[in-house]
């Protein structure tokens, strides 16, 4: 991660960005890459916490007090809830059996995002995949989704 973000500035700086590239953090604020490169575990929940920031935002410009916040990515959904204009907060999540303890939104994940397949097996029940579609090119995918309705994906249409 260090040489990675050190790269990364580097590259910017000689672009002609004379800014501190700021990384987002679990908490949904945002920190310099210096500092991330010293503690990477402080970003390791950085996208989930994109979601729920924006919605922080989006409530406190709207002046809408109670918010929830639902992202979507290719394989799950999170979830965040924002009351009286505060977000939820989580001082421990588990991921993989381990427990992080550092400041973090308190988000709600769920196994299934736009790329997640559902199907109706012969139970009649309606389980779903936890996986993304393959990627193709975009008029590959639309001939595919085309010919293929038996394979709905939440983004389906």
């Amino acid at each position: 991660m260090e040489r990675y973000l050190s790269s990364l500035s580097d590259w910017l700086s000689h672009g002609g960005f004379g800014q501190d590239l700021l990384i987002m953090t679990n908490n949904g604020g945002v920190a310099v890459a210096s500092h991330i490169a010293r503690f990477p575990v402080t970003a390791v929940l950085s996208g989930p916490a994109g979601g729920g920031a924006a919605g922080l935002f989006l409530s406190r410009q709207l002046g809408i007090d109670n918010f929830i916040t639902c992202d979507m990515g290719g394989t799950s959904t999170d979830v965040c809830l924002i009351k009286k204009r505060q977000p939820a907060s989580a001082a421990q999540r588990i991921v993989s059996g381990l427990p992080l303890r550092f400041p973090q939104l308190g988000i709600n994940t769920v196994g299934a995002g736009g790329g997640s397949v559902a199907w109706v097996d012969t139970d009649g029940r309606s389980p779903w995949v936890r996986r993304a579609q393959a990627p193709f090119p975009v008029r590959r995918a639309m001939t595919t989704v085309a010919k293929s309705p038996r394979s709905p994906t939440p983004t389906w249409c």
